[in-house]
């Protein structure tokens, strides 16, 4: 039997078929498919300039709210009852400007600077015109992610504000001067109006939503806002009287950021 390994041979050398299903497969042009088990590819995340280093926030919109004017006073010769009206603030806008650093990616902190061109309230009808008002800020503001573009934001505010009187709070203030210069010729007393402009104090809270649109983003803001002033202090005989003007005002704003 010393011819059968003379047979094999032939045989595998005549059968093509055989030698092929023997080879091992080649690996050129193997191009792999993955299954649907398999992992997705990662997303590549756009960075935002702006949620890094400083960044300037610049908005304008209108606000419309209601608020109280009350008549304070403290000392001897105050009258035993004291008036406080209700007001209804017009219509008006505001500018702001804020600039603001991230802390980190979620958080910023900054100042910011306000204001309102034209203050007027409505009282029974009729308006009464307070003046212009100027306003600083310690802003604080958190930064939520909601896609690759779009983030929600969550913004405080409080500071110092000045209101600069005109029409009829101003001429009010000049009414109330010439009658501390009578009161002083007349009783031989001592008598002094602050005619302005007035020290106020502000805060304010709301959500807001921040679109990055490449070179700029863009913001939409929702603000309530509480305000004071003090206004028209008279000073007389050891009595002080004021006018204080107390509100809330939902604020509407949209801008951008540099």
């Amino acid at each position: 039997m010393k011819t059968f390994p003379i047979v094999c041979a032939l045989m595998f050398c005549a059968s093509p078929a055989i030698a092929q299903v023997s080879l091992p497969p080649s690996l050129d042009g193997y191009s792999y498919q993955p299954s649907v088990g398999d992992a997705p590819p990662e997303v590549e995340i756009v960075e935002d300039h702006r949620r890094t280093g400083s960044v300037w926030v610049l908005r304008g919109g209108a606000f419309s709210g209601a608020g109280r004017a009350a008549e304070r006073c403290d000392g001897d010769g105050c009258p035993e009852s004291l008036e406080t009206t209700k007001y209804r603030e017009s219509s008006s806008y505001a500018l702001s400007a804020d600039w603001l650093v991230n802390s980190s990616r979620n958080f910023r902190i900054g100042a910011g600077f306000g204001f309102i061109p034209e203050l007027e309230v409505e009282e029974s009808g009729e308006r009464f015109e307070l003046g212009s008002v100027a306003s600083t800020d310690l802003v604080l503001e958190g930064v939520v992610d909601l896609s690759k573009k779009m983030a929600l934001t969550l913004r405080g505010r409080v500071g110092m504000s000045l209101l600069f009187p005109s029409g009829e709070l101003k001429d009010e203030g000049a009414a109330r001067s010439e009658a501390c210069a009578s009161y002083e010729v007349d009783y031989a007393g001592t008598c002094e109006t602050d005619r302005g402009p007035y020290f106020g104090a502000q805060a304010g809270a709301g959500p807001g939503l921040l679109v990055n649109l490449g070179r700029f983003g863009l913001r939409v803001d929702f603000e309530v806002q509480a305000y004071t002033f003090r206004t028209l202090e008279t000073q007389f005989d050891g009595a002080e009287a004021a006018v204080q003007f107390s509100g809330v005002r939902p604020m509407l704003l949209a801008g951008i950021e540099l």
